[in-house]
């Protein structure tokens, strides 16, 4: 695999294991707080959700230092490794792959902190837990070159956007989901639970990087 190429894949052993760790994260509900924690140990200070139950689709972002094309590899990778471990990296990738089995597809969308005022280099893999679950020894996730997308805190886009031109974004990570499950079980959750959570687990850590979260629910 080279930098230069627009489209790759990694190579990830045991799908099964990939299924089951994101079946640690049994709720939808599971799944978004540990986006969140993410978020946060990327030291974000605004990290936005919104989720449209109505429509089965869900969007996170977050301004937070982003992931590397190296590290993201690394803990896929390494995920049925650090499955029975305690380390950052291992609890990191677990959580990556949570939103597996309570959608159609999502896709992980970063680019890494740069000290430079011109932020390229997005990467965005795309999962499917269809294809997942058909794995047996090996799979492969799809990665595609975002170099259309730019970062820049508070630049706007012109309202006529020509498909392919570049655009920018106040975020640095994205997921966004499309084909949340049905099942009530799995998608319990109103905005006020997910805001009480969100405040009851990781309030001081918020407050310590003065972080506001937005929230849009439908």
């Amino acid at each position: 695999m080279t930098p230069e190429k627009s489209q790759s894949t990694i190579n990830v052993n045991l799908g099964q294991i990939l299924m089951m760790v994101a079946g640690t994260y049994p709720s939808l509900l599971d799944a978004t707080l540990e986006q969140v924690q993410n978020a946060l140990d990327a030291k974000a200070t605004v990290i936005g959700i919104r989720i449209n139950l109505k429509k089965r689709g869900l969007d996170i972002v977050d301004n937070g230092q982003g992931v590397t094309r190296i590290k993201f590899e690394r803990c896929l990778t390494q995920i049925g490794k650090t499955v029975k471990s305690r380390d950052k990296m291992g609890r990191w990738g677990r959580g990556m792959i949570s939103y597996l089995g309570k959608c159609d597809k999502f896709t992980f969308t970063s680019c890494y902190y740069r000290k430079t005022p011109d932020q390229t280099g997005f990467l965005e893999w795309s999962f499917s837990t269809a294809d997942i679950e058909g794995m047996s020894d090996a799979g492969a996730i799809p990665l595609r070159d975002r170099s259309e997308i730019k970062y820049h805190a508070s630049r706007t886009n012109p309202k006529r956007h020509k498909p392919g031109a570049e655009f920018f974004v106040p975020w640095r990570t994205r997921i966004k989901a499309w084909g949340i499950v049905k099942d009530r079980t799995i998608t319990r959750m109103t905005a006020q639970d997910l805001a009480e959570q969100i405040l009851d687990k990781f309030g001081p850590v918020m407050r310590k990087l003065d972080t506001v979260v937005h929230i849009d629910f439908i």
